[in-house]
């Protein structure tokens, strides 16, 4: 547990690029956000409650540290604007304690082709190793 809180924080702020980015910017984090609504996931549902909670806490205290705003509810985003940014994380082996992250952002993004304006991924981290047993350490 002590592995994962750091290992979210380093991803939330690591400028270092990931593999399969999709822009040259990519590595530019999440400077530009004012607003984000923090949605957490772990579908496999092998992380206790408690876990998730205490990185819930963790990651809305440094996104604080560094300007971020954290909205309550939806009502509080303005997709033009703010964001909403999404952690998943998730066991990847049931015989083991290893687990994945993947952080990633939603905004409103117009397509240049069409001129649609969408609600997409815009930015999206993946660490290339996952943390090697994330209780003990």
């Amino acid at each position: 547990m002590r592995c994962a809180i750091p290992l979210l924080l380093l991803s939330l702020l690591t400028p270092s690029v990931s593999e399969a980015q999709y822009a040259v910017t990519q590595g530019q984090t999440l400077s530009g956000l004012d607003n984000v609504l923090l949605a957490f996931a772990e579908p496999t549902g092998q992380i206790q409650a408690t876990d998730l909670q205490s990185l819930y806490q963790s990651a809305t205290l440094e996104l604080r540290k560094v300007g971020i705003r954290i909205a309550t509810d939806s009502t509080e985003v303005d997709m033009a604007t703010d964001g909403v940014l999404n952690v998943t994380l998730w066991v990847t082996d049931a015989f083991s304690d290893e687990v994945s992250l993947r952080l990633d952002v939603e905004q409103l993004a117009t397509l240049r082709r069409t001129g649609e304006t969408l609600q997409m991924v815009t930015w999206f981290h993946e660490p290339a190793r996952s943390a090697p047993n994330w209780r003990d350490v």
